[in-house]
């Protein structure tokens, strides 16, 4: 069995974000690594994150995502 049909929709590997494209379900498997909050936000609007609990840790991801885009307090 192929171990990456078992991910979870949501993941940060190796220090990214890593989203499964759910609008490409089920003909292909594809992995968005959003680097921004615009990308995430993005893939919320597009629905590529669906289910209350994915769009949720995907959120709060993209809040990190815009912590790090913010940089240090001054």
């Amino acid at each position: 069995m192929d171990l990456d049909l078992l991910r979870s929709a949501v993941d940060w590997r190796d220090g990214r974000l890593e989203l499964v494209d759910q609008t490409r379900l089920p003909g292909r498997l594809v992995v968005l690594t959003p680097t921004t909050v615009a990308e995430v936000v993005d893939a919320l609007r597009r629905l590529a994150v669906r289910g209350a609990p994915a769009i949720g840790v995907a959120g709060a991801f993209g809040v990190v995502l815009g912590l790090a885009e913010a940089g240090p307090p001054r």
